[in-house]
């Protein structure tokens, strides 16, 4: 056995039309998520990332549901490339901007801490505080990357992108990027970490 997460999907087939084909319905027999502060934040969005409607166009919207990070994600077109022969879209996509952007705002652990650009808190999906981005918090706020020496994101290493074959919508090619970090902040009733400062610390990045 992998290490890939379990659970039961059910899915449209788009029978009575073909855009609806590979949407999520239910996850573990649940039509939403209840983990997170509101409605938008809940939704399953699209499809489990294997099967796409076909005929895809540049405007089309897609949406990946990840159980791993317990939310949906939304890749967006980014360019045109010919891949081995194929003519082919290609996708990007990020974490999004919970302070700014009032569709993201449901994912704050609380009202009244929300975290900057490009970063993903999943306290509420795992029970600790881990907080996932791209690596080197790639296409992330300024202030984490120069919180933590060593920090260098480059487009070409640390972005998370995607291939499509457009009239299938069949997934050609993939890097999958994301960094896990921790979150650490001063602790008064513990010696070692009374000056410790508030700061998103990595612990890794994975690519695959």
């Amino acid at each position: 056995r992998n290490a890939t997460p379990t659970g039961r999907y059910r899915v449209k087939r788009g029978i009575k039309n073909i855009k609806e084909l590979g949407q999520i319905v239910q996850f573990n027999g649940m039509k939403k998520m209840s983990i997170w502060s509101g409605e938008e934040c809940n939704r399953f969005i699209g499809s489990d990332g294997t099967l796409f409607a076909p005929f895809l166009g540049p405007a089309d919207k897609l949406g990946v549901f990840s159980p791993t990070i317990c939310r949906s994600l939304e890749p967006y077109h980014v360019g045109n490339i010919k891949y081995k022969g194929l003519e082919s879209y290609t996708y990007s996509l990020d974490f999004g901007d919970m302070t700014e952007d009032p569709k993201f705002r449901c994912f704050c652990t609380t009202p009244d801490n929300c975290l900057k650009k490009g970063v993903h808190d999943m306290t509420n999906c795992i029970g600790v505080p881990i907080i996932a981005s791209l690596p080197h918090f790639y296409l992330a706020h300024p202030d984490y990357q120069n919180e933590i020496y060593g920090m260098n994101p480059v487009k070409e290493k640390h972005e998370m992108y995607f291939i499509f074959e457009p009239t299938t919508a069949t997934p050609l090619y993939g890097r999958t990027r994301i960094q896990l970090s921790i979150s650490i902040h001063p602790i008064e009733s513990v010696d070692l970490m009374k000056e410790v400062p508030t700061v998103i610390f990595p612990i890794f990045w994975i690519d695959e």
